[in-house]
């Protein structure tokens, strides 16, 4: 199944027969799942009274259950500059159209041994993906194509993809972006819709300052309603995904699939799909 889109730099024609979901599909109670900051486990659980149950399985005539998921912690999850504001943008109003995304991967280094930065309290001995790597990733594949992307998927290696469905990330101070990265991303790249394999691009703990998140949407520090200006309203940041090895990195037409919920962020399922031709 075959289709031409067309870019402002030129047509790309793409495979919509074969995508990849690079979202890591979410368990729930005791089921393998990744998780962050401290939250709970995603769970489910049927309704029930002493005479009725909405579970097959205990002698129910259907299942119907309710699920407690905390989006910014349970697993794949895409969410918006709500994330950091009194009053925010909904994500479930957003209909992202196909995207010319690249990925790229990197293997995280020590703050240490860069030139780049980030505040308080990040430590010397923090894994941070740093400018560097990126622009030399980034590098290596553009020369193959004159197509500029605006999703960019980061895949960190080693790419244990067993590891990275059942990590709990909590008080681990996980891999993060440096402050140089992120505006790399922002401010050269121009990219609108950000993806990658961690559960923040954030350090852990900051102080609450979310520097990179700020960053990325144009939102000073502090601040917690959004400039009337602010053309980022559309712009997405998509965590804990998993690349499968099997995807070289270069171009791509991305997908981002979510449901209709009014809030900040919620459950995510990317779609990759081959570049033919």
């Amino acid at each position: 199944m075959l289709a031409t889109l067309h870019f402002e730099d030129g047509d790309l024609q793409v495979d919509f027969s074969s995508p990849t979901s690079i979202a890591i599909a979410m368990g729930f109670n005791d089921a393998p799942q990744p998780r962050a900051f401290g939250l709970s486990k995603a769970s489910q659980s049927p309704f029930s009274t002493p005479t009725f149950t909405t579970e097959v399985r205990q002698g129910g005539a259907i299942n119907c259950m309710q699920l407690t998921i905390w989006p910014h912690g349970n697993g794949t999850h895409t969410e918006t500059m709500g994330h950091l504001l009194e009053n925010p943008p909904s994500i479930g109003l957003l209909t992202p159209q196909p995207q010319v995304a690249i990925i790229l991967s990197v293997s995280p280094e020590k703050l240490s041994d860069t030139t780049d930065s980030y505040p308080e309290p990040a430590s010397p001995e923090d894994s941070i993906i740093s400018l560097n790597l990126l622009r030399k990733a980034f590098d290596q594949r553009e020369a193959t194509s004159p197509h500029r992307p605006t999703a960019l998927i980061i895949r960190t290696l080693p790419n244990d993809a067993h590891h990275k469905q059942q990590r709990d990330y909590s008080n681990t101070n996980p891999t993060y972006l440096s402050n140089e990265a992120m505006h790399w991303i922002r401010h050269e790249l121009h990219i609108e819709h950000l993806l990658l394999d961690l559960p923040s691009v954030d350090r852990e703990n900051d102080h609450g300052m979310l520097s990179n998140h700020r960053i990325y949407w144009d939102i000073p520090t502090h601040k917690t309603v959004a400039a009337d200006d602010n053309t980022r309203t559309h712009c997405t940041i998509t965590e804990m995904i998993l690349v499968p090895d099997g995807l070289p990195d270069g171009l791509y037409i991305l997908a981002l699939q979510f449901p209709a919920l009014l809030t900040d962020a919620t459950p995510s399922r990317p779609l990759l799909y081959p570049i033919v031709g």
